[in-house]
This record gives structure tokens, C-alpha cells and sequence, in this order.
């Protein structure tokens, strides 16, 4: 009795307390510190994973990349990646078939986009989801000319060594704009830069109309363009954009010269006149998007900028001493230079995994993220790639292994039917000024022309097939993702219609220039050890 009556008071007393505060809330209301509390424990969005980066040359692309995949692999997510190296493409515009199909899972379904590639907006909609948000980067084009020029080492490679950076702008601008009228170095690396990156043509560097157009395209199709001499400040608007708390946005600038450099090369005011100039194009993105950036920063509020970037800055301060025990600045050696030599971190001893990654090298960070998602997309039947499935022991899951196979087949050919179909559109409607004339009866069928006969004959009523039809039928738009969407165990057939084997031809296109872009892909010596966070 005596146990029971503590209880009961005990509870009588919590549940007057309740009552008072529940009154006092209620009738005098919550005070600013209280609001302010309970404004900041309620969540005022869901974080976002899709995101579509487009990372842009020498722009501190590298150190935002960073951040996605760190993000991206501490939560499991799925990664556009290339076969090899770092590049989607380019100098090609992006497309579908470029992907890596032994990253693909059977619905094609991917979070991030952050590798190298040129924008193409039709077929990176086609592989994103459809609450991607879109970002990139831009810089000040002077700046970032005067690093493309000195990390690729442009004097040796397009110059022989004629002009170094200062020779060349002392010629003028006409001539110097002609000496870069040829094939891009690498046919990636040139003037206007970041335009080309966005997918801007050449031809249209001086055709002030197509630039406008390209601005618009830009300014719809992308939620932020971040500013690189604002780094802090667009990091801020990207976790705010994309629901993140700003630890998730922390960094360290990778890919950096040391402020006092061989490889820098200090330029005087009418120098950089002339580079912004010459980069007409780049100069009109920067300019703009700068422009977007404040109304932004105003949108968001200067004072919760301030103080936000602040944080930001603390918590980057913060990493630097949880990870960093030396900035190993590089040799200034000259022989056998293809890069420029950047700053290396040496980390502590003990230094946590996210420190490793934060300093790991895109090459190396790429190459484990695409070994992850291909043994994450291990098919049953043993193979690798589009329609992966995780391994299932028939002993354990017979029924299961049965289904997807009959599924697999019954899709594949559905696939046959739609491929063929597709097949024999592309071959038998031709534009009207392209279009070739069918065999003659009795005459011997030529290659191009195996469907022709059946498309024909179909519209004719068993006539003789003696003319194509009189006007291409209207085809249907593709569905979204349709070939992803399917499960491609028919994956050979994907590839065979869908991708445009390009390799040959760059290869080709590489070996007939003298520039060979792969020698710039950073040596395992020249990177920090990600196992035991030390130079090697």
C-alpha cells in the first residue's frame, strides 16, 4: 500500500507539472529562445541524394567532386562512372552509352553524376531521376586560363616551347586567337573553356546570339552554378539547396599550386584584359552567374550568410586539425613534366577513414567506386553489368532464381521486338534527301536493305517492293530511361543499338595528334597512400 501511494503521488505531481507548462504555453505562448528551439529540432526539409554535377576544368571542380563521393559513398549510393578512368565522353557530349553498363542496376537507376563530361541535357534526363538537382562551377576566366595553361604544360605541347604564357600574350589578340583555331589540345583543352564544357560549339565562340541562347539554357537547366572565388559562400547555398547540414560540405582544396610557384605565372592588368577577351565566352558565363550568385546570397539573407559561411570556415579549420599534420609542397622539377605539381597532404597517424577520402585522388577514388557498384551488381547467371542482381544459391531460393530467369527471357524478348522494330525504321525511313531507293523485283538485296522489303511489302498489300513508302511514319517519342528500365540480361543488344562505340575513333583521333591526353593522369607515385595517409 505504502510503495502504490508513492507512486500515485509521484504521478500526480509529474502530471500537475505537465499541466502547468502545457497552460503556461498555451496562454502566455513560447518564448523567442523556445520558438527558436523547437524551430531548429523540426526539420524544414528531407534531404536530397539525386544530383547532377557538371564538373568544369581547373574550376575547383575536383575539391566539390570530393565532397559527392564522400556523400555519395557513406550512404550507398550510385555513381554515373565511365569504363576507365574519370571521363563520360568528352570531347563527345555526353550519352547513355558511355556508362560503364557493369555499374548499371536492372533499372538503370543512379544518384550522382560528377565525373568529367559535356553537357548534353537530353541524355543526362534520360539517366537521372526526376528530382535531380543540377550544378556546376564557374571561375574568373583569366585565372583559369592561366592555370589550364600552366597544368597542361600548353607551351610544349601546342607551342614547342616557342611561347611561354607571357611571349604569347605580348603578340596580338588576332594573331593569337588564330594560333588556337585548331583542334582543341587533347581535343578537350582550349580557349573558352568552360563554355565547351557546357557543350557550347567552337563554331559559335563569336556569334553573340547563340551565346545569349546558351545562357538561357544554363540558367534553366541548372539550380546553382557555384562561383569558385567564393567557395565558402556557394558550399553554403549547395547544402542549402540540397537539404544538407553543412558538415556534409567540409573540405580541403585539392589539386592546388603552393602560393609561391615556378608553375604560377603572375599577370599584369592588361594581360588579363587580354585573356578575358580572347575567352569572350567564359568571361559572359562568369559575369552572369556572379550576377545570380548575389541575388542568391540576397534571396538567402546576408546576416544568415555571413554567420552560415563562418561556420562553414570553423568547421573546415576543424577537419584541417582532425586530419592534416603537413601540406608537403611539390618539387619544382621541370623534367618530364606533363602536369603541373600540385600541394600534398600528410595525414596523421591516426587519422579517420573520412580524412582518408577527403585527400584520396579522383583516379583512385573512382577506380573503388566502380569495384563497389560492379560487385554490388553481380548478375545471378555470373556475369556483370546492366540487369545485376546480388547472387542467390539456388539451393536457398530456387523459386526465386526460376522467376527472374523467366522474367529475364520474357523481357529479352519483348526488347528483340521493340530492337527490331527500331531497326527497321532507321533503315527504310530516311529524310527525303537521304533516302535510297528500294531493289527492283527479282534483283538481289543489298545489305542495308534486309528490312526494307518486309516494311514495304506491309504497306504495299504484297505489292512488289519497287519504292520506299511515300513518307516516313511520326515515331513516338522515346520513354524516359526505356532501354534502362528493362532488364538487360539483353544487354548486348542494348549496346549493339544504343552506344556508339567511339574508342577506336578516339584513339585514332589521339594518336593522330600529337598531344596524348592519358599522359596526364596522375602516377600512383605521386599520390598520397590512402592506406596509411603518408606519402609515399
Amino acid at each position: 500500500m505504502t510503495m502504490a501511494w508513492r507512486l500515485t503521488t509521484r504521478n500526480l505531481l509529474l502530471l500537475l507539472i505537465a499541466a502547468g507548462l502545457l497552460v503556461s504555453f498555451f496562454v502566455v505562448g513560447p518564448s523567442s529562445e523556445s520558438a527558436a528551439a523547437i524551430g531548429q529540432q523540426q526539420p524544414r526539409c528531407k534531404p536530397l541524394d539525386n544530383i547532377f554535377f557538371l564538373k568544369t576544368h581547373k574550376c575547383g571542380s575536383s575539391t566539390v567532386q570530393n565532397i559527392l563521393m564522400r556523400r555519395g559513398l557513406g550512404l550507398g549510393l550510385n555513381f554515373v562512372l565511365p569504363e576507365n578512368y574519370n571521363y563520360l565522353g568528352h570531347p563527345e557530349p555526353f550519352e547513355i552509352g558511355q556508362i560503364d553498363p557493369k555499374v548499371m542496376d536492372a533499372h538503370g537507376s543512379f544518384n550522382i553524376f560528377a565525373h568529367h563530361s559535356r553537357f548534353n541535357p537530353q541524355n543526362v534526363h534520360q539517366v537521372m531521376p526526376d528530382d535531380t538537382r543540377f550544378v556546376s562551377i564557374v571561375r574568373q576566366p583569366w585565372a583559369l586560363f592561366e592555370s589550364l595553361f600552366n597544368y597542361y604544360n600548353v607551351q610544349e605541347h601546342l607551342f614547342q616551347n616557342q611561347f611561354n604564357l607571357k611571349s604569347l600574350l605580348a603578340l596580338p589578340l588576332d594573331e593569337i586567337d588564330q594560333m588556337f583555331k585548331g583542334p582543341r589540345l587533347g581535343l578537350r583543352i582550349g580557349m573558352n573553356q568552360m563554355a565547351f564544357d557546357f557543350g557550347f560549339s567552337s563554331r559559335n565562340f563569336k556569334d553573340e546570339a547563340q551565346i545569349d541562347e546558351l545562357l538561357r539554357m544554363i540558367d534553366a537547366e541548372f539550380d546553382l552554378v557555384m562561383v569558385a572565388e567564393y567557395m565558402e559562400v556557394s558550399l553554403v547555398l549547395l547544402a542549402d539547396l540540397m537539404c544538407w547540414p553543412l558538415e556534409q560540405v567540409t573540405f580541403q582544396t585539392l589539386n592546388a599550386r603552393p602560393a609561391k610557384s615556378m608553375y604560377r605565372t603572375s599577370l599584369s592588368g592588361e594581360e588579363k584584359k587580354k585573356i578575358m577577351a580572347l575567352n569572350n565566352v567564359d568571361q559572359r558565363i562568369y559575369d552572369h552567374f556572379r550576377r545570380r550568385l548575389k541575388e542568391k546570397v540576397l534571396e538567402f539573407g546576408v546576416e544568415r550568410m555571413m554567420a552560415e559561411a563562418t561556420r562553414l570556415a570553423t568547421l573546415n579549420v576543424a577537419l584541417l586539425n582532425e586530419c592534416v599534420e603537413l601540406t608537403v609542397a611539390p618539387r619544382n622539377n621541370t623534367e618530364n613534366m606533363h602536369y603541373y605539381p600540385v600541394n600534398r597532404y600528410q595525414l596523421h597517424d591516426d587519422a579517420p577513414q573520412h580524412c582518408r577520402l577527403m585527400v584520396l585522388s579522383e583516379l583512385k577514388f573512382t577506380d573503388m567506386l566502380r569495384d563497389l557498384q560492379r560487385k554490388r551488381f553481380t548478375l545471378v547467371s555470373g556475369g556483370s553489368g546492366c540487369g545485376a542482381r546480388p547472387a542467390v544459391s539456388p539451393a536457398r531460393s530456387r523459386r526465386r532464381v526460376s522467376s527472374l530467369s523467366r522474367r529475364a527471357a520474357a523481357m529479352e524478348r519483348v526488347w528483340k521486338r521493340v530492337a527490331l522494330a527500331r531497326k527497321k525504321e532507321q533503315l527504310c525511313y530516311k529524310p527525303a534527301a537521304k533516302q535510297k531507293v528500294a531493289p527492283s523485283e527479282g534483283s538481289k538485296v543489298p545489305k542495308d536493305f534486309m528490312w526494307c522489303d518486309l516494311v514495304t511489302a506491309s504497306s504495299t498489300s504484297g505489292s512488289s517492293p519497287a519504292s520506299p513508302p511515300p513518307a516516313a511514319p511520326e515515331l513516338p517519342p522515346r520513354p524516359k530511361g526505356f532501354v534502362l528500365e528493362l532488364d538487360l540480361n539483353a544487354r548486348a543488344l542494348t549496346r549493339r543499338l544504343f552506344r556508339r562505340d567511339k574508342r577506336k575513333q578516339d584513339n585514332q583521333l589521339y594518336r593522330s595528334n600529337s598531344f596524348r591526353f592519358e599522359k596526364y593522369h596522375r602516377p600512383d607515385e605521386d599520390l598520397i597512400d590512402p592506406k596509411v595517409g603518408r606519402l609515399p
